[in-house]
């Protein structure tokens, strides 16, 4: 009677300092340490896709188009030089000699023209009404339209457009810079996410392994029914099986990112399976409430979509003035 309260003695004795040795494991679980040479910031992901993605460098194209439509309608008020020469002899006899030659400088007010020109008419079989000395005549002169065109003309109208395009231009860049930016960012936080719940998941494994070990050992000194270990290996085989497909989660939303992300050759690159997303503070996270009234405000007056519709209308407005 006396060895097996002794056995028994024993036995509890020994349960309680494996109770102990699994809550000191338990509070020693932790979090592994972070290298922060592997940290992959949100800043990082921005300074490569604005840099880099062929997006961004096709979008810039849109400004450089809409600069040289401006060019080309200020080629409409290029100086333009013309001459024209003519001149018939026959048996000795000169019948005429035609010389006409003209600068024409287009002007922005009123859409005139203004012109300079040089003309030499001689000869006998010549119209008297342009007939000249042999020296020839110098002229100068304005050409004004009277009525439709004396506001606004072909010229003004296709020069105006072309600079409000500018702006148009602009806008679009920004819009799809912006919606490359937004997939981008969601790409990354999407990320950020898997990781996160692939880390608390990992930790919820690490403690069903402590807690199987614990059990086990229980059950072997008798402590505890073998079916306490069955069901402790179960759930510990649920939480190896939810790691595995958070794992498999996470690689996924590390390769989507990885879409938006080119080397300064043109080329894709792929975020490396060691990178690991930044952290979020409770700063960050009120800088962010912050921002978004003042970011709220400045999409009321600098939209790129609303700036669209806005040159948009004095496009459509110069339009209408030129063709009434």
């Amino acid at each position: 009677m006396f060895i097996k309260r002794s056995i028994a003695y024993k036995a509890k004795i020994l349960t309680l300092l494996l109770l102990g040795i699994f809550s000191v494991s338990m509070g020693q679980v932790k979090k592994p340490a972070i290298d922060s040479n592997n940290i992959f910031l949100l800043r990082d992901l921005q300074d490569l896709v604005l840099r880099n993605h062929p997006v961004v460098k096709q979008a810039a194209l849109l400004s450089k188009e809409a600069s040289a439509r401006v060019l080309s309608a200020f080629g409409k008020f290029d100086p333009a030089i013309a001459s024209s020469f003519g001149s018939k002899k026959f048996g000795g006899t000169e019948y005429y000699n035609h010389w006409e030659s003209e600068l024409k400088v287009p002007l922005w007010l009123a859409g005139a023209d203004l012109k300079v020109g040089y003309d030499r008419n001689v000869g006998i079989y010549n119209n008297p009404e342009s007939r000249t000395s042999s020296t020839g005549l110098a002229r100068v002169g304005l050409s004004i339209p009277l009525g439709q065109g004396l506001l606004i003309d072909s010229r003004r109208n296709t020069l105006r457009q072309a600079q409000i395009m500018v702006g148009y231009a602009e806008a679009e860049k920004i819009s799809q810079i912006n919606e490359l930016w937004y997939t981008a960012g969601k790409d990354y936080w999407s990320w950020y996410f898997a990781f996160q719940q692939y880390r608390f998941i990992k930790d919820g494994v690490d403690l069903a392994q402590l807690r199987f070990n614990a059990i086990r050992a229980q059950v072997l000194i008798g402590d505890k029914p073998p079916i306490d270990s069955v069901e402790a290996g179960i759930t510990l085989q649920d939480r190896v099986v939810q790691m595995k497909e958070s794992e498999v989660e996470l690689t996924n939303t590390r390769l989507i990112l990885s879409n938006h992300l080119w080397n300064k050759d043109g080329l894709p690159q792929e975020l490396p399976a060691t990178a690991i997303p930044q952290e979020v503070s409770a700063t960050d996270k009120i800088a962010a409430r912050l921002s978004l009234d003042s970011l709220l405000g400045q999409a009321r007056d600098n939209h790129p979509e609303l700036l669209k519709l806005r040159t948009e209308q004095a496009q459509l407005d110069i339009e209408r003035r030129y063709r009434q």
